[in-house]
């Protein structure tokens, strides 16, 4: 008699098929399994003609408890998971039943067809909703969003903005986070209006949002990322209100020469994490209200040269940002300043990402900063050498990404196998896929295409597979965090 068992927490779709996803919960000294491998294909990948599964099948479907078939069906795709509601009736039953446990709905990832035919099925569980890379009329966004009342985080790209807007209000006091790109103008009376109704709302986002006059905004605001909008304006309204953000996203704006104008004035005592293109003229203004960012935990920075602003800008963060635990700095320099690798005197820092700094620049901070031995995440786009890779491996005990373009020097995995088995001692192995000291390594297009595994490390072959990690606390939406 096949016995009841549970599974085991955070395991991927990838892993249906082995013993190993299944826990034994009993001390009998039994080998339990839930299903054998003739279950387990039926679930994964159901191709019946009939209506009416075979003897086998049925036995197989009959032995297995509801509970536990939900389980299964909650790791499979879309797609599968509607084409087995035919297979029985309890397994269209339990299939109905597993759409509880998915809680986002990106567009961009299941296409429009998929998208309506879960929502049709799901959209009740659903508390993130993203349709903005779908073509969808103004009509199909209200019904998507009909199909969704339990919505509290909504990302939408629309045109009719007035009608959309107004289907919006009815979600208002449940809404925590607002993504939104207006393609035409709606009236300001409409957007005041929705956000006014918004009491809860933490996290905005407002692309394109031009020629209005905003008169309010949600008083729980506590992210704001903004492009092509009249800043000045809107930071006249938070100093109004004397909102206090905790993340500020400022626009990548050519027009508006000084964006950090917006600075001056609104209150910054809660902000943790700011984004930011900086020139000679807005420098200026974040310079003299630097010193009230010492509480700062992440910087994001994009610089267009100037010889005065290189030379002041290291002094100015190190001497005022000393809680910075994140930096990400994209410049056009054509060297980074001398004092660069000062940059190490931030004793928190841990998550560094470096942009067309330099390779000189880069390796000295890098050099630095594997004296600090704090260092968790490193990306960069400059080349390394192979030795200082190692070297940060084995001496940053918690470094765990690590991401460079290319490697001078490279010999193959060889090295970081033999300094991975100096970390953790030669023939050890995580007891979990999950276990956070695994290393993640991009090094290269191409560069592990042929490498042997180790078990604790993740070669990727490609920059875009390579996880994210610095900012994640102030995300709804993935990659919606910075303004360029």
């Amino acid at each position: 008699m096949m016995k009841r068992k549970d599974f085991e927490p955070d395991v991927e779709s990838d892993d249906m098929t082995t013993v190993k996803r299944f826990r034994d919960d009993d001390d009998d000294g039994e080998e339990d399994l839930i299903a054998d491998s003739s279950t387990i294909f039926i679930a994964k990948a159901p191709s019946l003609n009939s209506a009416v599964a075979g003897e086998t099948s049925a036995a197989l479907v009959d032995c297995l408890y509801e509970d536990v078939l939900i389980e299964i069906f909650r790791w499979l795709p879309f797609k599968d998971r509607i084409c087995i509601e035919q297979v029985s009736k309890k397994w269209n039953q339990a299939a109905k039943k597993s759409w509880s446990n998915i809680r986002c709905m990106h567009s961009q990832k299941y296409g429009r067809s998929i998208s309506n035919q879960y929502l049709r099925r799901g959209g009740r569980f659903v508390h993130t909703l993203d349709t903005s890379n779908l073509e969808y009329t103004n009509a199909e966004i209200c019904e998507t969003l009909s199909l969704t009342p339990n919505v509290k985080h909504v990302k939408l790209e629309v045109r009719n903005e007035a009608h959309v807007l107004t289907k919006l209000m009815e979600f208002s006091s449940q809404l925590k986070s607002l993504s939104i790109s207006l393609k035409r103008k709606p009236t300001a009376k409409t957007l005041n209006k929705l956000f006014s109704k918004c009491s809860q709302l933490e996290h905005l986002e407002l692309v394109k949002v031009r020629g209005y006059r905003f008169e309010s905004l949600p008083s729980s605001l506590k992210v704001l990322i903004i492009n092509e909008v009249d800043s000045e304006q809107l930071a006249g309204v938070l100093i109004e209100q004397n909102i206090a953000l905790k993340a500020l996203c400022l626009p990548l704006n050519y027009r508006e020469p000084d964006p950090c104008r917006f600075l001056t004035g609104i209150n910054l005592t809660k902000l943790r994490h700011l984004s930011i293109h900086i020139s000679y003229a807005s420098w200026l203004s974040l310079r003299s209200v630097a010193y009230q960012l010492s509480h700062l935990l992440s910087l994001d920075l994009r610089i267009t040269h100037h010889a005065e602003l290189e030379n002041e800008m290291v002094e100015t963060i190190v001497t005022n940002m000393q809680q910075l635990q994140c930096l990400s700095i994209k410049s056009n320099f054509r060297e980074a300043p001398a004092n660069f690798f000062k940059l190490s005197n931030l004793k928190n820092l841990s998550h560094v990402l470096l942009y067309w700094v330099g390779p000189q620049s880069t390796c000295e901070l890098l050099r630095a900063l594997i004296l600090v031995g704090k260092l968790q995440y490193f990306v960069t786009n400059s080349d390394l050498p192979m030795d200082l890779v190692c070297e940060a491996m084995c001496k940053c005990k918690c470094l765990t990404h690590f991401l460079a373009y290319d490697v001078v020097e490279w010999s193959g995995e060889a090295l970081i196998h033999r300094a991975l088995d100096q970390i953790f001692g030669q023939g050890t192995a995580p007891t979990s896929p999950y276990d956070p000291r695994i290393r993640h390594f991009f090094l290269g297009y191409n560069k592990f295409e042929f490498a042997a595994s180790h078990p604790w490390a993740v070669f990727y072959q490609h920059e875009s597979n390579f996880p994210e990690k610095q900012f994640s606390e102030y995300r709804v939406f993935p990659r919606e965090i910075r303004a360029w």
